[in-house]
């Protein structure tokens, strides 16, 4: 079946996504038939797997959709030192679920009451700079959105199943979940005369954001299409760009 066009991608991007989380959940509270959900989770795949590799980096494919998790982006340039600047780094985790996949520390989600399961299973590292990526199989120069994640900057995370990209990669676009650092290690200022440009959470964005510009080609994304895109504060994250304060090398459209 032949991709869809980008514009006719990025229309239907906003209502996959809001109903992508509910899919999980049925009137029981249990488990449906969704073949993306009960691969991401870890439960018994309805669809057969198959181990695959691009550029160095191992994922699975399910249902057409080629499934990435873990990579690496970033290290902190001082270890031990959860507030230090972030370091391009690279490698990847050695996971075949989300579920595996570390988030910055934080509390459990009040989200999940409403949302159902999302990172509550999931480690917690002071070192979580990682990124995951959905693709469809055998695609290339395709469409990429990258998507921040929300959680009043105090909780989530890229690998939170609300967030999975599978259903999206489906309808012909490369997806990209991210994890940036939340709560007092992204946001705790060392000093009242710290540069406020000096955000924590937006360098660990814009070091993600130029793994994908570097690397996503070898994913079948074009890197010349890349959408930013957010929710919640993921959406708010957005900001510095719409006014001109960051760099706009690594970003091509930005989508609320």
């Amino acid at each position: 079946m032949p991709l869809r066009p980008a514009r006719c991608v990025m229309r239907s991007a906003a209502r996959a996504f809001l109903a992508s989380p509910l899919r999980h959940l049925s009137s029981e509270g249990g488990s449906v038939s969704d073949p993306f959900d009960l691969h991401i989770q870890g439960g018994p795949a309805a669809l057969p797997q198959k181990d695959l590799s691009r550029a160095g980096v191992t994922g699975t494919t399910c249902g057409g959709v080629e499934c990435f998790y873990g990579i690496r982006y970033g290290r902190l340039s001082k270890p031990d030192t959860p507030r230090s600047a972030v370091t391009p780094a690279s490698g990847q985790l050695d996971v075949r679920h989300l579920t595996e996949v570390p988030v910055f520390p934080q509390l459990p989600s009040r989200l999940e009451a409403l949302m159902g399961p999302g990172i509550g299973e999931n480690p917690q590292s002071d070192e979580a700079f990682y990124l995951n990526v959905w693709t469809p199989e055998g695609g290339t120069d395709l469409p990429v959105m990258v998507f921040l994640h929300g959680g009043a900057w105090v909780s989530g995370g890229g690998a939170a199943r609300w967030y999975r990209g599978a259903a999206l990669a489906a309808e012909g676009m490369v997806v990209v979940t991210l994890n940036y650092r939340i709560g007092p290690n992204g946001h705790l200022e060392e000093d009242a005369d710290q540069d406020p440009s000096d955000h924590r959470p937006m360098g660990d964005i814009l070091t993600a954001l130029q793994w994908v510009k570097d690397h996503i080609c070898d994913f079948g994304g074009d890197a010349n299409r890349i959408t930013l895109a957010g929710q919640s504060a993921g959406h708010g994250t957005l900001g510095p760009w719409l006014g001109g304060r960051k760099p706009k090398a690594c970003l091509i459209r930005l989508r609320f």
